[in-house]
């Protein structure tokens, strides 16, 4: 019974980061993304539970919910496909999330996905026309965006989350496909404290190559209120992805605002950071959760009920 508990333990939490610049040795023989899909980001948390794989995403401002996502492995065959519901359902449009689940992995899968070397791809359809003669014909064309399933230490203690694309005034060209990541937990013990780990890429410039320092920013822009500001640095900067993480102390005032949804996180660079930028709002974690209470009288009576609750996206 330990050993059973200790391997569910081992790789129950699991994230990944999509963008045109992740898992790109996959689609080495396509070339440059699709132009109309460079700029969709997304982020997505899966746990695994009783041989099955749940998972739920967050997708960028302008990013459409795709038509599709395939699990794949390293080399890019098809392990799974799922076509996803383009209505979404009652949660998935309140929370802005993304939700589903790959039931019964089979145990060869399960062992890819412990080696962190298991893959997941949204794909999104658009129609062309094409004039043939007199004839007008439709045809209907694929893009995919692929990022890796990876364990993060944070997860197992996320509270809340965020998805950061490029803001107003950035370098677009620069900054095409960039995107990140935060996954946030509080302490609320005697002395509070938030704890932020970020996964992210392309705030760099080509010549970026060692220890570049990016400046971390939480803040509540709408009263000019800054909570935290903090330096990290790069080593050795990745175009795939790259990781940093900050630590505060963090107020009652502070963390009220935080379970509002007032705050945003920034990573950018220190040494251009108008051009080179990533932003986003601090929301509830990605992970599709639904509470639930079983409902029973004050006095004695025989009424008795069930309830559900959810956070929306603020």
């Amino acid at each position: 019974m330990s050993s059973m508990k200790t391997q569910r333990n081992f790789f129950l939490d699991f994230g990944t980061l999509i963008s045109s610049r992740t898992a790109r040795h996959l689609h080495d023989g396509v070339g440059e993304p699709n132009p109309s899909i460079a700029s969709y980001v997304a982020t997505g948390r899966f746990t695994f539970h009783r041989k099955n794989l749940y998972y739920s995403f967050y997708l960028g401002a302008s990013t459409p919910r795709p038509k599709s996502l395939q699990f794949i492995d390293d080399i890019g065959s098809i392990l799974e496909e799922q076509t996803i519901d383009p209505v979404g359902g009652t949660y998935q449009n309140a929370t802005g999330k993304l939700c589903g689940v790959w039931k019964r992995v089979p145990r060869d899968y399960r062992k890819i996905l412990r080696e962190e070397q298991l893959y997941i791809s949204l794909i999104w359809e658009s129609s062309s026309a094409t004039m043939m003669t007199t004839t007008a014909t439709s045809t209907m064309s694929t893009y995919s965006l692929t990022g890796q399933l990876s364990r993060y230490k944070a997860l197992s203690t996320e509270q809340f989350s965020s998805i950061l694309e490029p803001t107003m005034g950035v370098d677009r060209i620069m900054m095409t496909g960039s995107s990140a990541t935060a996954i946030v937990s509080v302490s609320s013990t005697s002395a509070p404290s938030i704890h932020v780990s970020l996964v992210f890429n392309g705030i760099f410039y080509p010549n970026d190559i060692l220890d570049v320092p990016l400046i971390v920013t939480i803040e509540h822009q709408e009263k000019d209120y800054t909570l935290l500001q903090e330096e990290i640095i790069v080593k050795k900067p990745s175009q795939d992805l790259n990781f940093g993480e900050v630590r505060s102390a963090l107020s009652g005032a502070d963390l009220r605002l935080l379970s509002r949804g007032k705050l945003s996180i920034t990573i950018a660079s220190k040494k251009d950071p108008l051009s080179l930028r990533l932003s986003g709002n601090i929301g509830p974690r990605v992970s599709c959760d639904i509470f639930q209470a079983l409902l029973s009288p004050e006095e004695e009576a025989k009424a008795s009920g069930v309830a559900w609750a959810f956070l929306d996206r603020f």
